[in-house]
């Protein structure tokens, strides 16, 4: 009786195991083809996996595992945490009041306004913010199953999160969003090649990794110089495991002149924050510094003292500075 019970269990796990082996080998495949154009771009060769970069394998069954696919117990439990919230999310939207369509309609619709937030601070109409996406090369972090990347075409366009893999097993992302990348990875340790980039979007993630500091530097890293960083957080004294390294506005400053970085515009809102105990967001579009020094403060976007990104044809490139 013990044999029977146990062959019917494996005949009905094998379909989940199988969709899951799906997800994993579509994505490994994704991940070979963005290496591949950014070799065709002579990109240099990414850096490999660090020891620390713990990221999950697997959906709900799976678990946190370092590199070398030694077990993080303790990252298994707060990953896993994060991983039932987007499966509840995208399966059952009705639980949130405020929600009045699928996963899709509504997350969708907040990281499209997100998008026209930035055009507009880019001073571009829908039409000229489109077709500079089309030329852009982009990578986001912490991107969740529904990246800000997922609005819009990019020339290539990748999104960082160590539940990338988990996503992927359990179908939360949604098809519009297939053009992005789903790289499993840490902000701390991006497998992307230096200045591969010239947009980096990190939005109500910043708070949430390990070591903020080394996601700058990483940002920095990866970003050419004059490329830009869209950036969204929380700023509130309260921590927990989820937000171990909460900001206000002086840290938050403090953190990202240290990495080398110079904000071009932002806001504080005290209305618009995601967490209940955060006293208001920040809202920014910085730049990194060139290589002849750090430039101050303009008062807007496109000023002699922050090169613009200068608009490009569709096809013909990438952004250049207008430096």
């Amino acid at each position: 009786m013990k044999q029977l019970i146990r062959n019917i269990i494996v005949r009905l796990s094998r379909p989940a195991l199988a969709a899951t082996a799906d997800a994993i080998e579509r994505q490994t495949a994704a991940i070979n083809d963005l290496r591949k154009d950014l070799r065709a771009e002579r990109a240099p060769t990414p850096p490999p996996p660090t020891s620390g970069a713990a990221i999950w394998k697997g959906g709900l069954s799976g678990r946190a595992e370092l590199p070398d696919g030694t077990p993080a117990p303790s990252l298994s439990r707060k990953y896993l945490d994060e991983l039932r919230f987007w499966v509840r999310i995208a399966r059952d939207p009705e639980q949130f009041p405020s929600w009045t369509g699928t996963f899709p309609h509504v997350y969708g619709g907040w990281q499209q306004d997100r998008n026209d937030e930035l055009a507009s601070w880019l001073d571009m109409t829908p039409d000229a913010y489109a077709s500079w996406c089309l030329a852009t090369r982009a990578v986001e972090i912490g991107s969740g199953p529904y990246p800000f990347l997922g609005r819009h075409r990019w020339k290539w366009a990748a999104a960082v999160d160590p539940l990338a893999n988990g996503y992927q097993a359990e179908g939360l992302v949604p098809a519009e969003c297939g053009h992005v990348v789903m790289i499993p990875a840490t902000g701390e340790h991006v497998p992307l090649a230096d200045a591969c980039c010239d947009l980096v979007v990190i939005e109500n993630c910043l708070d949430h990794v390990d070591d903020p500091d080394a996601v700058l530097r990483e940002l920095h890293r990866l970003l050419r110089p004059g490329g830009l960083v869209w950036l969204l957080v929380d700023l509130m004294e309260y921590r927990d495991e989820m937000h171990p390294n909460p900001f206000n506005e002086q840290r938050l400053r403090e953190s990202l002149s240290s990495a080398g970085f110079a904000i071009v515009k932002h806001r504080v809102s005290t209305e618009n924050a995601s967490h209940p105990k955060a006293e208001a967001e920040c809202r920014a579009l910085l730049v990194r510094d060139h290589a002849d020094g750090p430039r101050r403060q303009p008062k807007r976007w496109g000023s002699e003292v922050i090169p613009a990104v200068v608009h490009t044809p569709t096809g013909a490139g990438t952004p250049t500075s207008a430096s």
